[in-house]
C-alpha cells in the first residue's frame, strides 16, 4: 500500500539511550493518508512555518507554536530514534493507514506508519494522532 516497506514492529519495552536521543529544534511533516472505502490517496505537507499543503496545491496555515507539542512528542517517542516504526491495530476493511514522516533541521528523520491512530494510547499513536487532527481539522476545498 505505502512504498518503502516493509517496515520493522518495535517493541515499546526497547530503552533508547541518550545518544539515541532525537534532538529538533524545528520539524517539517509529511503525512501520507490512504485507503478507506473510496480508496483515498492524499498527501500533506506541514512547513515549520506552519502553511500545510495537500496534493492539489492547497495552502492552509496554522499557528507555527501548533506544531511545538507535536515537535516535543516526536522528541520523546518510546523507540530508538533508528527504527522505522509500525504499528498495526489488524486489518480493516474501510480504516486508513498514515505514512508519517518527521524531518528535523539537525536532519534527524522518524517515519511511522499506522493503522488509524485513534485506537492506540501509545507515545506513536498520540503523535500520530495529533499530526491527523491538526490536517484533517483545517477547511480543505
Amino acid at each position: 500500500m505505502l512504498g518503502g516497506g516493509p517496515y520493522p514492529v518495535v517493541s515499546r519495552a526497547q530503552t533508547k539511550s541518550s545518544a539515541d536521543k532525537p534532538q529538533m529544534d524545528t520539524i517539517q511533516i509529511s503525512m501520507e493518508r490512504t485507503g478507506g472505502y473510496g480508496g483515498t490517496h492524499e498527501l500533506f505537507n506541514i512547513y515549520p512555518d506552519g502553511r500545510i499543503t495537500n496534493t492539489a496545491g492547497q495552502v492552509q496555515q496554522v499557528p507555527a507554536q501548533a506544531l511545538e507539542s507535536i515537535r516535543r512528542k516526536v522528541e520523546t517517542l518510546d523507540v530508538p530514534k533508528s527504527c522505522d516504526i509500525r504499528v498495526s491495530g489488524g486489518l480493516c476493511s474501510d480504516c486508513f493507514q498514515y505514512l508519517i514522516i518527521f524531518f528535523g533541521s539537525s536532519g534527524m528523520k522518524r517515519t511511522i506508519v499506522i493503522d488509524d491512530p485513534i485506537y492506540g494510547s501509545d507515545s506513536v499513536s498520540s503523535v500520530a494522532k495529533d499530526v491527523r487532527d491538526l490536517v484533517l481539522g483545517l477547511k480543505w476545498k
